[in-house]
């Protein structure tokens, strides 16, 4: 009996890991179509019987107000599709409704809260198959194993064990993204992870670690950026209270030792690994008027000020929008659609906040953290990042 429970738990477990591997923005419905909408029915359709049969579901007060916002969210979308007569808000309604369905899936099989350890675990293992595949790919410099289109003018490549959106394979240079569509991507769900779990003291410190540290030769920007903040914040918060009180925790001294060092090692390993990369970063913050995000960001803003309150969303021809940039939503959804837009992810801060709230220090570093990657990358309320939100709620 006991096996049989067993078994049914981890195929609910796969019907929910399924349906993940489905949306936006995994990259595997490109290489193999089934593996996108017509997966995401048939798991959906399985939550669907699952929730008719198991109508009873305990859920706390945050997972509550998220499972709102979400839903505020959503019917915000399917508005404008009517308003504006495009079916792409209509799609991502309903992306987001399944989205909603599948949160519920997850807390009626998870009465333990297991899911948020195995979240950790396994996008430890894929940084882990990433690290692999670097350092094969430095070794051997293979072609890649398979090479496709997700976007237009967007390309991926299977290196090994990680998906890429760039790889050289003359010199074996690798971004690795994991199973997304580019490095960003996998930088900023692993930061969102990582500013739930810091409170986990021992049952996920080896997966912190790997999450931590492999993620950072991602090289993806927003990522450094989130990680660059916690620590100045932390650094400059602890320097304050030592000012004032002339005590400080072990551990906070510590941290305060390592952290120059450690920043210095990691630039010194992504220096020997990837130097030209290196190179074509700095050169591009030297040339920051010449960088197309910066004009896109230029783009944005002037398509924010025609429309500011409802942005372009409202319009059957919508005008110019580039995307990418801290403007972006609100060029496109203006300040009264930005705000549904941004308002799972206030939630998620909100959770936050009371998880440390007996840790100001950690809690504002992370708080502050979180935001550097939401004005780096606002666009990112995908429906697979919701639902990772909903499970990393407790």
């Amino acid at each position: 009996m006991e096996n049989k429970l067993l078994s049914r738990k981890n195929f609910n477990y796969l019907i929910l890991l399924f349906f993940f591997l489905s949306i936006n923005p995994v990259i595997l419905k490109y290489v193999y179509p089934l593996l996108g909408y017509p997966l995401s029915f048939s798991c959906l359709t399985y939550a669907i019987f699952h929730l008719i049969k198991n109508s009873y579901i305990e859920i706390t007060e945050y997972r509550k107000l998220y499972l709102l916002s979400l839903l505020i969210f959503a019917i915000w979308q399917m508005c404008l599709s009517f308003i504006s007569t495009r079916t792409f808000f209509a799609l991502n309604s309903i992306q987001f409704l399944a989205t909603i369905i599948m949160i519920l899936y997850a807390y009626s099989i998870d009465k333990e809260n297991n899911l948020k350890i195995l979240l950790t675990r396994m996008f430890a293992f894929l940084v882990t198959l990433a690290l692999i595949s670097l350092i094969l790919a430095v070794i051997f410099k293979p072609l890649p194993f398979l090479i496709f289109n997700y976007k237009e003018e967007a390309q991926s490549q299977l290196v090994f064990f990680t998906f890429s959106n760039l790889y050289f394979p003359f010199n074996g240079f690798l971004r690795f993204a994991t199973i997304f569509e580019e490095s960003g991507t996998l930088g900023s769900y692993v930061l969102i992870i990582l500013s739930s779990i810091l409170s986990q003291k021992d049952k996920l410190k080896y997966s912190r670690f790997i999450l931590f540290i492999g993620t950072l030769f991602s090289t993806s920007v927003g990522y450094i950026l989130g990680i660059a903040t916690f620590f100045a914040t932390f650094l400059s918060l602890n320097l304050a209270k030592l000012s004032q009180t002339l005590v400080l925790r072990k551990k906070s001294f510590f941290l305060i030792l390592i952290s120059p060092l450690l920043l210095l090692l990691i630039i010194f390993f992504l220096n020997q690994l990837m130097p030209d990369y290196l190179t074509i970063r700095i050169n591009r913050f030297q040339n920051i008027y010449e960088e197309g995000r910066f004009e896109a960001f230029i783009t944005d803003f002037k398509s924010f000020k025609l429309a500011p309150f409802f942005g372009q969303s409202l319009k059957s021809n919508p005008g110019l929008l580039r995307g990418n940039n801290p403007f972006s939503t609100f060029a496109e959804f203006g300040i009264i659609g930005s705000f549904f837009y941004f308002l799972p992810f206030l939630i998620y801060l909100k959770y936050i906040s009371k998880l440390y709230q007996l840790e100001p220090i950690k809690r504002n570093s992370i708080i502050f953290s979180l935001l550097t990657l939401l004005i780096h990358r606002p666009e990112i309320v995908f429906p697979s990042i919701s639902l990772i939100i909903g499970i990393l709620i407790i």
